[in-house]
């Protein structure tokens, strides 16, 4: 196992863009020849102070309002400008849960998130929150029961109006499951999951996402005919299926993020190992065919970024978006865009360590209604413990 496979390994710490995909047959190309031919212009606008927020994994949300929201470590907004900075919730109340990782903004205009710890039996909680931060316990895990407990994905709210999540379980324990959440607090374990070579292990941080199918879609970073992550749908009918096995010779393993629906039908994505440099790939995975192509594979350091984590993002322009932790100009960091054929470029290095500024992204973009994008990384800023920045294309 790599140094890297050894820090992540079980880690702690749907509305589709309208619009068509130019889709062409192309070769896997590396992103070492990735360039910043479409630079973007950056602005750090809140610099954490752990009192604030933590630990940021997870996508930010864009309100109603057009305030930017997060829900790692602590719920918190801001004014796009960068001024208003408000803490919401600061998850003090172990009943209500600790450690919340991210949220989504549901269609009765409330947040609901998941929190990895706390709550009445100890393995987290999911809770519905107002926008004014007002918090509201729905559901509290047990560990010790076919749950797993340790929630780090955020909820998808699906056409039948409940909520779906998956759960991480514990350290050389049970690998996690997957549950449905009504409203009401309804709860149920869909399937959970094990070591088992056709069942998924340890869904981590990564999005469940519901395909025009009907079906839900998702991703496990470990498990599978070689142990290095897969791809599973849950049916219309309620059924689970093992779509597919990551980590044969040559490919990419180790997803790290949701899938991404394109308009062709296929679903995007993108694993932290594998490829020409063992440093990650972007892959193409045909849900009809049940394969997948592995179309570029990220670099091994200098201006290529190195190391994709958070979720991919297809944005308005059609093309797709995401950070890695490594890579750049500066080795701390990169936000890319890639084509659906797998064409990458480098649009954004973050700034050397020391500089005050934003270092080593680990969640993934959430694009505004005027094209500008926001973001968090895990270190750099004022006082090292994080950073939010804007980032728009020239």
């Amino acid at each position: 196992m790599t140094l890297f496979a050894s820090l992540f390994r079980r880690s702690s710490c749907s509305v589709w863009p309208v619009c068509a995909l130019a889709l062409a047959a192309a070769l896997p190309a590396s992103a070492e020849t990735a360039t910043n031919a479409a630079p973007a212009v950056y602005e750090l606008l809140h610099s954490f102070d752990v009192w604030d927020g933590y630990n940021f994994r997870h996508t930010l949300v864009i309100g109603d309002d057009g305030r930017v929201r997060g829900g790692d470590g602590r719920a918190f907004r801001i004014d796009r400008s960068g001024d208003g900075f408000a803490v919401l919730n600061d998850f003090t109340k172990r009943r209500l849960g600790r450690w919340p990782q991210g949220q989504v903004l549901a269609s009765d205009g409330k947040y609901y998130g998941v929190a990895a710890e706390g709550g009445d039996l100890g393995g987290g909680t999911v809770y519905r929150m107002t926008p004014g931060g007002k918090v509201t316990l729905l559901h509290a895990f047990d560990p010790n029961s076919t749950s797993a407990g340790n929630p780090h994905a955020p909820l998808l709210e699906a056409a039948d109006g409940a909520f779906y999540g998956t759960t991480n379980g514990i350290v050389n324990g049970p690998c996690g499951s997957l549950f449905r959440l009504t409203r009401a607090g309804e709860f149920s374990v869909l399937h959970p999951f094990s070591h088992d070579p056709g069942n998924g292990c340890t869904p981590d941080a990564m999005k469940l996402t519901q395909a025009r199918d009907g079906s839900i879609y998702g991703v496990t970073e470990y498990g599978g005919a070689f142990d290095r992550g897969t791809i599973y749908r849950w049916t219309r009918s309620g059924a689970w299926e093992l779509l597919y096995s990551f980590g044969a010779h040559g490919q990419g393993s180790h997803p790290r993020s949701g899938l991404v629906q394109g308009a062709d039908g296929a679903f995007y994505g993108i694993t932290i190992f594998g490829g020409e440099h063992d440093t990650g790939m972007f892959y193409r995975f045909d849900p009809n065919t049940l394969t997948a192509s592995f179309l570029t594979s990220f670099g091994a350091g200098g201006p290529a970024p190195v190391q994709p984590n958070g979720e991919l993002l297809l944005a308005r322009d059609g093309l797709f978006y995401g950070t890695t932790m490594y890579g750049g100009k500066n080795e701390s960091g990169t936000v890319y865009r890639v084509t659906p054929a797998g064409e990458m470029t480098t649009i954004f290095s973050f700034p050397g360590r020391g500089t005050q500024q934003s270092v080593m992204p680990m969640a993934g973009l959430v694009e505004g209604r005027d094209g500008e994008f926001f973001g968090t990384t895990e270190t750099g800023g004022e006082f090292n413990h994080g950073t939010l920045y804007r980032l728009k294309l020239k």
